[in-house]
């Protein structure tokens, strides 16, 4: 997988398809998954791609900085490639000026994470390239609402109890904000102070506020 993605990237730059590649790097098999951005055919080494590549590279495309590279060649896991499905309809992104690099990805972290098993979009359906072998994680897909069942059984004021200690937690360090894709405003409703719209300081109320509206 990891040669045919290189190889991959190495003939879009060659022949100009792409200035730059979207993907996954990582120094050391023990340090974390990073996102890359390869502009040079002789740099597609860095490229990687194991159960470790969680961040979405999607949210990169809307960044001025990234633009300025040129057309740009993304990897994309199945559940990424709904995000670029949104921003289009949304005409946040010219999907003719992109080439999407799609992975069959068989679920990331180490065990595999419960969204995962549920998924049922392993296989990117849009690319322009699809790499791997189609070896779906099915076993959890008929227990995708499993939980959401389960909450529904509670009472009203003990889903109010659970998030209430869910977003007790929120620091609001914005970093949910920074790796979303579907936050592409120039400006965020938060970053604004006349009027303050809501309260940028952890509190619950203001907590309430941020994580509602996202």
């Amino acid at each position: 997988m990891i040669e045919s993605l290189r190889a991959t990237c190495r003939r879009l730059l060659e022949t100009g398809t792409a200035q730059v590649v979207i993907g996954y790097g990582q120094a050391d098999p023990g340090k974390a998954v990073h996102p890359v951005f390869i502009r040079r055919p002789e740099d597609a080494d860095q490229l990687t791609w194991n159960d470790q590549c969680y961040p979405n590279l999607v949210a990169y495309l809307k960044r001025k900085e990234v633009q300025s590279l040129g057309k740009a060649a993304i990897v994309v896991k199945g559940c990424d490639e709904r995000g670029l499905i949104v921003l289009e309809r949304e005409s946040q992104i010219d999907r003719g000026s992109l080439y999407v690099i799609g992975i069959v990805c068989g679920g990331v972290g180490n065990p595999k994470l419960d969204k995962c098993k549920s998924c049922g979009a392993h296989r990117p359906r849009f690319a322009n390239e699809i790499l791997g072998e189609s070896s779906l994680l099915q076993d959890g897909v008929g227990q995708k609402w499993q939980a959401l069942e389960e909450f529904l059984t509670k009472s009203p004021s003990q889903r109010m109890a659970y998030w209430q200690n869910e977003f007790s937690r929120c620091l609001k360090c914005y970093a949910c904000r920074q790796v979303c894709p579907m936050c592409y405003c120039e400006r965020c409703l938060v970053d604004k102070n006349r009027p303050t719209c809501i309260d940028t300081s952890p509190t619950l109320k203001g907590n309430f506020a941020w994580h509602i509206t996202r």
